[in-house]
Parts: C-alpha cells; structure tokens; sequence
C-alpha cells in the first residue's frame, strides 16, 4: 500500500486587516472561510497553489514561497483532494494560516502609515517621516514603539545639540585614588546595547558633525566604532532601530545631503488628514460637537492655503486644532479668545491678526 502523502500549505491573512478570521474544515477539497463571523467564501488546494474564491470568482491566490515563516494558527486534518491524483483519493495536508489583527493605535492614517511603518519595522530599516509641523510624525513613532513595547528616546535636534551627547564623552571625578576619567556613553550606543528605539525629531536643524556621527549606526553593518573610547565598537541590539522626522519647509532647517539622506532606506510622506477625517479625529478625541469641529478644520484649511500661497508664513496644525477644540469645548472662552491663546502662531501682529480674523468669519 502507498504511503500517504502529507503536504504543507500556508495561507496569510495579514493583508486583509481583520480582526477575527476563522478557517473550518467542510468537504474534501474545501476549508469555509469566515471573516468576523460572516461567510466569506472557501479556500481551496489547485495544481498553482492555494486559491481563495469568493462568490464564485478567485480574489486571493497563495503561494509557498509567499508564506515562509508565517506561522502562528494550525489547522490539520484537512482532507482536500490532489487535482493531479488520477485516483481521486483524498490526501492529508496540514494548513498553516497566520492571522494577523490590524495594529490598534490611536495614530489616524490616511495612506496606510501605520502599514508602512510595521513593515519598516519588520525588516530593521531607517526611517524618515516627512511632513509639516504638528501632523502626527512623532505621534505616529510613539504609538508604535507602544504597540511593541520598546522604550523610546526623543532626540530635539537643534544647533545646541553635539556630538558628545550622543556618541558618549569623559568627565573628570575624584575617586579613593586620586582624580580620574570616567567614561559616560552618549544616547546611541546605550540605545543599541539596549535594543531601544531612537527618533531625531526635526533633525535637519542639526549641525553637519551631528549628523555624521549618526552614520556608522545607521549603516547596514548595525555597528559603531567610538574612536573617542579606545576604538570600542558596540554592535546594535536586534531591536535597535532609528527614526528621524523633518519638516522640509521649517524656516532654520538644511537640507539633508544626499549620502546621509539615502541611509535612511524607508521615507514615508505625512501630511494633514482629509477634512473628514480631521473632523472626526476632533470630536473623538476632544468630545467638541460636529458642528464646531467642522468649523476648525475650516479655519485650518483656510490658513494652509495662504501659507501655501505665501501670504502666511504660518498655518494651523491638527496639533493646534486639537488644543483648540479641547478648551472650546470646556466653554470658558469665546471662540477667539481660544484661537489667541491655542494658536497664537507668531511674534508677528498682522499675521495673526490675519488668522484672528478667520477665525471670526467662522464663529460671528
């Protein structure tokens, strides 16, 4: 008697981002598919593969080699019929499927970000998040380095920040032995003994000798040599990884040379959210009525338009628009004695005269 086949197949359902799928046995050939207690269709065992079909017509079809790795639900007993086996006996094959949530943050996307960022994760890259002041960059890296519970380093860049603080420096002490040296190792290396997570918030306002002592770290190799320390070299932690975020149009900032820029392998473009959403995040998160809400994205939008035509240099973030809702909604002060006090933009009278007064066409 022939001994019985025993095949492996695996089947990832990450892609479709729900929350509770469940794979159930049926007729040889054939696993019902379930996806939040709704029938979805069957996932069938063909001569190319595994295909998914739904109401009649293939939408998914699934390789091995799609899969490798992706283990983490196993369902076996399976029979399903070889479509090549002339004597139409069942075989057992033993379906591996991966079923993935959607990550829960509370970072609202609006071109798949968080996707984005979970794949750079996943294969170890560096970061850049572009994107205008207060639209959620560093939100977006807090919430995942929360997700996966890994400390996280906020770097402010600036012209004050040096060197020393991030590779390390000595300082002189008294000791039972006399006056010594002790060794002090900046943010990096720490971070990559660690296996923290470090992000570089507007890190074009940094000097040129800061950013090239973040190269060696941010090279494929994961390794530093401190020349300053005896030439010691620290080799990253496997959950080492390295964020920076920009703002391109930030007045004082420079712009990135193309060796450094092209260490950072993964550039993700955030901007403001369309004003549906703007609006939603508003009232969920501040409890400020439709109504009102709709009228500070309003006032946002308008002042992004002028900046962008130039006749503002400054415009309302969602950052300042949440601030705004918040304390409007608390019903203390006018509408324009909370613009003056949340989105007081600038040193410059007109100007934000000129913003008062849009907030006055919305709410007089």
């Amino acid at each position: 008697m022939e001994a019985e086949r025993k095949e492996v197949r695996k089947i990832d359902l990450n892609d479709f981002h729900h929350e509770k799928v469940t794979l159930t046995p049926n007729k040889p050939g054939q696993i019902l598919i379930k996806i939040n207690g709704r029938s979805e269709g069957c996932i069938y065992k063909r001569r190319e593969g595994i295909s998914w079909v739904r109401h009649g017509r293939t939408i998914r079809l699934f390789t091995q080699d799609d899969f490798e790795g992706q283990i983490e639900k196993v369902i076996s007993g399976v029979k399903v019929e070889d479509s090549e086996d002339k004597s139409n006996k069942a075989e057992e094959v033993k379906v591996e499927v991966k079923v993935e949530p959607r990550i829960k943050t509370d970072f609202v996307e609006s071109n798949k970000e968080v996707k984005k960022m979970e794949y750079a994760i996943e294969k170890k890259k560096n970061v850049l998040l572009k994107g205008p002041t207060g639209c959620g960059k560093s939100f977006l890296i807090d919430e995942m380095a929360k997700h996966h519970g890994k400390v996280l380093h906020v770097i402010n860049c600036d012209v004050e920040l040096d060197k020393s603080e991030l590779i390390g420096h000595y300082i002189i002490k008294e000791s039972d032995s006399g006056v010594v040296s002790e060794w002090i190792p900046g943010l990096i290396p720490t971070a990559m003994e660690n296996g923290d997570w470090v992000v570089f918030d507007e890190l074009n306002m940094s000097r040129a000798e800061v950013l090239s002592s973040m190269n060696q770290a941010m090279d494929y190799r994961r390794r530093i040599t401190i020349k300053e320390h005896a030439n010691e070299v620290i080799e990253a932690h496997e959950d080492f990884r390295m964020f920076a975020c920009i703002n391109p149009e930030y007045a004082g900032t420079c712009e990135l040379n193309y060796a450094f820029r092209r260490r950072f392998n993964n550039i993700i473009d955030i901007d403001y959210l369309p004003e549906s959403k703007e609006i939603k995040l508003l009232v969920d998160r501040t409890g400020l009525d439709k109504e009102r809400a709709e009228k500070l994205v309003k006032i946002a939008n308008d002042t992004r338009r002028l900046e962008k035509s130039g006749k503002l240099e400054h415009s309302v973030s969602t950052a300042h628009l949440l601030e705004f809702a918040e304390m409007l909604k608390d019903g203390k002060f006018s509408a324009v004695d909370c613009a003056k006090i949340t989105i007081n933009l600038t040193d410059d009278f007109g100007e934000q005269e000129d913003i008062i007064n849009i907030v006055k066409n919305y709410f007089y």
